[in-house]
């Protein structure tokens, strides 16, 4: 067990809602990291899944219903990992109570709930932190490192791609529920392709299919965006891809090379243009009968990420921890989350959009 770094005492934790994100990313990174993180307590519907977490969490008080546990003055940070549509329920009435509220994604399921839960947000001063990991993960880091660097040029071309094949048989796969990938794998992506844009898109096209979900909404999802500056975006969940050939997970192409990393590396390639120094004046004369294209060279390296970086769910906790209790600026941006939220939404309708 990792006793956690600092002196600091750890941030007291409430959890609403056990289930999968619970179970499998949140709760083992709390119990792994107590010295960051203490559980004190936990509500869910289910007395089994209530039972479950409490043979990990014995000291941890339990609730059936969140009006009861908003009631535990002793709350430092509320996790709503409850159903989509209870989202902004839930974290309103913990943002009310003065706690920091982390929201699973979608942070909200509708329009409507989004503008709700942005007053509540900006009444709470800021306490809402949205749960988008894709800005922790390590591909992501090391893609928007190499973008930043300058190395390609004048990016012209980003992909952003997850594949998966899943059967998806469960509230998350149907529409009336508030599922579909639109809404949880759209956002974390959709957040991606904003840090790289730089500006904000002025087209955006998308459909939607249903290929291998058992329920009735969508699981595969591309949406194309354009800048102003002509940087084309294709952000694609593909949840029901046969398992065959991976495809890269990030791709950046730019006017001096490109790069691209494949999912779940933390190393990448990137290929530069060995370009001439200077360019010679155009010309408007008539071109000889050879010679046309000009020769470059193209070198390749591998770009890393540090030894040590933390995976995506890691990273993002510890980020939390930071702006809890050191008091750091949250690395998600209120209106950026909104933003990728909006536009997962309007993915959802289809078709072309923008001037």
């Amino acid at each position: 067990m990792n006793s956690g770094g600092g002196s600091a005492a750890p941030v007291d934790v409430a959890i609403a809602g056990l289930g999968r994100a619970a179970f499998s990313e949140h709760l083992p990174f709390f119990d792994a990291n107590r010295g960051l993180f203490r559980i004190i307590a936990a509500c869910d519907l289910s007395k089994e899944r209530r039972d479950r977490f409490a043979a990990v969490f014995p000291g941890a008080r339990l609730f059936k219903y969140i009006d009861d546990m908003l009631d535990e003055s002793d709350i430092e940070l509320m996790v709503v990992s409850v159903p989509s549509k209870e989202h902004v329920a839930f974290a309103s009435a913990s943002l009310k109570k003065g706690f920091w509220t982390a929201v699973e994604s979608p942070i909200a399921a509708t329009a409507e709930d989004a503008n709700a839960l942005r007053a509540a947000a900006e009444r709470a001063d800021g306490r809402l932190l949205p749960i988008l990991r894709g800005l922790t993960d390590p591909g992501f880091a090391l893609a928007a490192e190499v973008a930043t660097g300058g190395r390609l040029g004048a990016l012209h071309r980003v992909s952003i791609v997850c594949d998966d094949y899943l059967r998806r048989n469960d509230w998350q796969a149907t529409k009336t529920a508030g599922g579909g990938a639109a809404m949880y794998a759209m956002p974390d992506m959709v957040c991606q392709a904003l840090r790289f844009a730089g500006s904000p898109p002025v087209k955006m096209w998308s459909e939607l299919k249903r290929i291998a979900s058992v329920g009735d909404a969508e699981d595969f999802v591309h949406v194309r965006f354009k800048t102003r500056s002509q940087l084309t975006m294709d952000v694609e969940y593909n949840g029901g891809r046969v398992p065959c050939w991976p495809r890269p997970a990030f791709v950046l192409e730019g006017a001096r090379g490109a790069f691209r990393v494949m999912p779940g590396e933390r190393s990448g390639t990137l290929a530069l243009l060995d370009l001439p120094a200077s360019r010679r004046r155009k010309s408007v004369r008539t071109p000889p009968l050879s010679g046309m294209r000009e020769e470059t060279g193209v070198a390749l390296e591998t770009v890393s990420l540090p030894e040590g970086t933390p995976d995506a769910v890691g990273a993002f906790w510890r980020r939390v921890h930071d702006t809890v209790r050191g008091a750091k600026p949250f690395h998600i941006r209120r209106a950026e989350a909104f933003e990728a939220l909006r536009l997962s939404l309007l993915a959802r309708h289809g078709g072309s959009h923008g001037g």
